[in-house]
Parts: structure tokens; C-alpha cells; sequence
């Protein structure tokens, strides 16, 4: 309610002669929006498909994917907490239904969002390439892809839990920290990194047409590479600022890009909003709706016999 009130003052301080005063294009192509709000959910089943991918490869074979897709989706209603940390709530879904051990479910939830930001990075970086502006992005994609490597090291991560253990509150979650470690090197292995990433790009892809799509929707000129870069760096600087849903650094990011990119104030405005609304606020209300059925739903049988 807070966020909506937020939109709303925004609306209104841009509505004073910038929205409906003047220079708003007209709606020449409404027929986009279908298209439009079809982008994230199409993104949420490639994620999921590599969430039942992470899954299966830990051995929770005995979790269906039907039980595993309401679990996935009832983290995107918990997108708007500080960092995401909600999403941890898809671990204690898994334990309290199908007793998945909470240790081996977190770092899912950990690779899920390493392997999206990869992509998210590299389809930023496809755009600064299409757009000839800018190195940002081939720094952090390798930054990424060196954190990578550093979890991928058996040597280096069990020198770090070697450290962590030596302090006496962390010592009684030493083994924990183990199977958090084991569970993360099994599903960062080069090929379900590579799925991981592949749909990730997928996925990330169609969100990042959005922006193309709704300037498309008043006949505004938009190129494809320019729309990857403004999504994906809205998206990233909403999860490094861990605000609520990103909100603020996002919108702030993406207004900013896109008027850099010579976009007017008023059409850079309307286009965030409906980015907004077609990614964020659409993906929470199909979670808080997943969010109720896991709640009236049954619980499974036992996941992992081990």
C-alpha cells in the first residue's frame, strides 16, 4: 500500500505538466500490452525450470513439480522484503512439505540469483556492445564469473569455513556451513551453470524487450540493445541496493538511462511505470496467489530419504 501511495505522489508531481500537460505521444499500438505482460510470467517458468533442475540434482526427486512450482512462485510474493531475504521462505516451504533439509535448499535460492545476475550482466553488456556506450559491464560480468570460480574452489571455500569455525558462535554450525558449501559446488558445475545461464539469458531477454515494446506502444523508436541494457541495469541496481523490490534504485536507474539514452521525461516516466507493473507488481501478485494455495494445499510425502 505504501508503494502504491509512493507511485501515486509520483504520478501526481510528474502530472503538472509533464504526463498529460503536453508532449505524451499518443496510443498507437494498445495490441503490445498483451505482449507486454506476458514477458516476466514467460521468464518465471524458465526459472522455474531451472529451480526444478537445482532440485533434482540435489536428489529431492520425491518433490513433484507441481508442489515445487507453487514453492517457486510463492517466493516472487515475498520479492518485496529487504534483499529478498523472503525468498528463503521457498527453503521452509520445501522442509515444512516434503522435510528437505533447510541447509542443502538454501543455496538453491543462493545459485538461483547468482545465475540470473550473470545473465542479467551479460545481456547488459550484449546492450553497451549493440550501443557502443560504456565498459561497466564487461568488469562486472567478469567480477561474476571470478566469484564464480572462488565457489566452484574447493581449496578456497573450505580455508574460509576453516576461519568462520574459529568463531566459538559460528563453531556449532560448522557441519551446516558443509552442506551449504557441498550443496552450492554441486549446483554451480559447469553444465548446470550452463543451463542455469542459458535460460537465464532466456528469461532475462524477454523482460529486458519490455521497455522496446512499450515505447513501441506510442510509436516511439527504441533499439532492442538499448531495451536489454536499461532492464538489466534497472534490475541489478535494484537488487545490489536491497531495498524492498529494488524500489527506488530501479526506477530511479531506469529513468535515468533512458533519458540518457534521449528518451523524453514525460514517455520515460509512463514507460517505467508499465516496466514496473508488468515485472515487479505482476510477479507478487501471482506469488502472494501461489502464496495461498501452498498455504490451503497438503503436505507431501517425504523428499529425501537420506
Amino acid at each position: 500500500m505504501l508503494c502504491a501511495a509512493a507511485y501515486a505522489v509520483v504520478g501526481v508531481v510528474f502530472d503538472g505538466g509533464q504526463l498529460s500537460g503536453h508532449g505524451l505521444p499518443p496510443l498507437l499500438r494498445p495490441s503490445l500490452l498483451p505482449l507486454i505482460l506476458l514477458m516476466a510470467p514467460a521468464n518465471y517458468m524458465l526459472r522455474f525450470v531451472k529451480w526444478h533442475a537445482y532440485t533434482l540434482r540435489l536428489g529431492f526427486t520425491r518433490v513433484p513439480w507441481r508442489g515445487n512450482l507453487v514453492v517457486f512462485l510463492s517466493g516472487l510474493g515475498l520479492t518485496l522484503t529487504p534483499g529478498k531475504v523472503g525468498e528463503l521462505f521457498k527453503s521452509w516451504m520445501l522442509w515444512d512439505r516434503y522435510q528437505v533439509p533447510a541447509a542443502r535448499s538454501a543455496p538453491m535460492i543462493v545459485a538461483d540469483r547468482l545465475t540470473d545476475g550473470c545473465a542479467m550482466l551479460a545481456l547488459a553488456t550484449v546492450g553497451v556492445a549493440l550501443l557502443g556506450r560504456g565498459h561497466v559491464p564487461y568488469l562486472l560480468i567478469g567480477g561474476a564469473l571470478l566469484l564464480i570460480v572462488l565457489l566452484r574452489s574447493r581449496s578456497a571455500m573450505t580455508g574460509l569455513l576453516a576461519l568462520l569455525a574459529r568463531v566459538r558462535r559460528l563453531r556449532p554450525f560448522e557441519q551446516r556451513m558443509h552442506d551449504l558449501l557441498d550443496s552450492a559446488q554441486t549446483l554451480l558445475a559447469p553444465d548446470m551453470f550452463a543451463l542455469a545461464f542459458g535460460l537465464g539469458v532466456i528469461g532475462w531477454g524477454l523482460e529486458g524487450l519490455i521497455v522496446f515494446l512499450a515505447l513501441g506502444m506510442f510509436g516511439y523508436s527504441f533499439p532492442v540493445g538499448a531495451s536489454l541494457l536499461v532492464v538489466a541495469s534497472s534490475a541489478i541496481a535494484g537488487g545490489v541496493s536491497a531495498l524492498p523490490g529494488g524500489i527506488g534504485a530501479a526506477e530511479g536507474v531506469m529513468v535515468g538511462l533512458l533519458l540518457w539514452l534521449s528518451v523524453p521525461l514525460p514517455l520515460a516516466v509512463l514507460t517505467m511505470l508499465i516496466t514496473r507493473f508488468a515485472t515487479l507488481w505482476l510477479g507478487v501478485a501471482i506469488g502472494l496467489v501461489a502464496l495461498g494455495a501452498a498455504e490451503a494445499g497438503a503436505r507431501g510425502p517425504l523428499a529425501d530419504q537420506t
